[in-house]
């Protein structure tokens, strides 16, 4: 056992997902509420207004769990108030959808997977840098994951991306009803005894993640940040009683990816979920990459 530990999360960080994901959420949630007949509480003919309540509540809320998302996505499409509610209390939602809930749930749920299963499949991989640092670090560090995804599709995609699977010593995904908290892995890690542990991630929920957790942070938003990593670490760095990079600074959208967010799920929904269209996970995924 090593003394020190590496966490890294799975999509965006070892597998380069894009935005992908915040579009398939938008596009699950709207989904969700035309497939059980909520369309009095959406905007089928002029789709922009869902659009921008929806992203504004989805950059409060990236990588946090599936179904925190889906309830600040239905309060910002409902009351126009992007704050994410507890499922243990639906009292704010209309009768009509309280009532519905758990069949908008579970249809998000399918949609959503979908989705990702199949731009999983056709469109992401991983970083070109990822196999070639992870085994380098492998020397020096105890390396884990710790992912919101369930454990069985990040093994698939260890598999599929034929991953050296013993570089790990261990690989943690969420649970199966989408409430897992990346912190609760992170402090898992940490209980095994590290004197420090680094949680390498791409969203500022992970940041927070870290900071619930007691971890230093990493930042990953493309290839090159798995070298800045690699290089980091075998220089050292001594600051504030710690020897691992820690990123603090928290960082938001740039007005590129939320124009892009906007105009791809727009387009998605406009053409491929509205009535008489032919909805196929595959096109929404192709019309992203497009």
């Amino acid at each position: 056992m090593s003394v020190k530990a590496i966490a890294f999360d799975f999509d965006g960080t070892l597998i380069n997902s894009g935005l992908d994901k915040g579009i398939h959420i938008m596009c699950a949630v709207w989904n969700a509420f035309f497939e059980n007949n909520l369309t009095s509480y959406i905007h089928t003919d002029n789709v922009n207004i869902d659009v921008e309540r929806m992203l504004e509540a989805y950059i409060k809320y990236p990588g946090a769990p599936r179904f925190q998302q889906l309830n600040a996505l239905m309060n910002s499409l409902l009351h126009n108030n992007p704050v994410s509610f507890k499922e243990d209390d639906l009292s704010s939602l209309p009768g009509e959808v309280r009532k519905k809930y758990t069949s908008v749930k579970n249809s998000y749920n399918r949609t959503y997977s979908g989705l990702n299963n199949t731009a999983a499949e056709l469109h992401w991989k991983p970083f070109p840098s990822v196999k070639g640092v992870l085994s380098e670090l492998s020397r020096s560090f105890d390396l884990f994951i710790a992912s919101g995804v369930t454990e069985d599709i990040i093994w698939d995609d260890l598999e599929r991306h034929n991953f050296d699977v013993s570089l790990f010593k261990g690989v943690y995904g969420g649970n199966a009803k989408g409430g897992s908290d990346k912190a609760d892995l992170l402090k898992k890690i940490k209980s095994y005894g590290y004197s420090e542990v680094l949680f390498t991630a791409d969203s500022n929920r992970d940041l927070l993640y870290a900071q619930s957790a007691g971890t230093s942070f990493f930042r990953i938003k493309e290839d090159e940040d798995f070298v800045r990593l690699k290089n980091t670490l075998k220089k050292g760095v001594r600051e504030k009683g710690k020897t691992l990079p820690d990123e603090q600074s928290p960082w938001g959208y740039s007005e590129g990816e939320l124009v892009f967010f906007f105009e791809k799920t727009k387009e998605a929904i406009e053409t491929l979920i509205l009535p008489d269209s032919d909805y196929e996970y595959v096109n929404i995924c192709n019309l992203i990459h497009s």
